[in-house]
């Protein structure tokens, strides 16, 4: 399931967390069908996460549905490259 609300609402610096409540980072793009978020001590390059794997935004949050491990077997895009 995915979030309902549109990502473009998200605002930029709204922290990101994986579906253990793992830090991923911080929001520093938003567009409709997918975030930029910045790079981080989990992986070298900004990284972009697909609208269906955002769960929830709770105002301050973007929590996933999957883990960052999860995301990272499906290829997920980094560094603006297309996946």
């Amino acid at each position: 399931m995915s979030i309902s609300i549109s990502l473009t609402r998200i605002p930029i610096g709204s922290l990101v967390t994986d579906a253990n409540d793992e830090t991923v980072g911080k929001v520093i793009e938003a567009h409709p069908d997918h975030l930029v978020v910045e790079h981080g001590h989990l992986f070298p390059d900004d990284l972009e996460i697909p609208r269906d794997a955002v769960a929830n935004f709770d105002g301050s949050r973007v929590l996933l549905n999957v883990t960052i491990e999860e995301g990272m077997k499906r290829h997920w895009p980094m560094n603006g490259t297309p996946g």
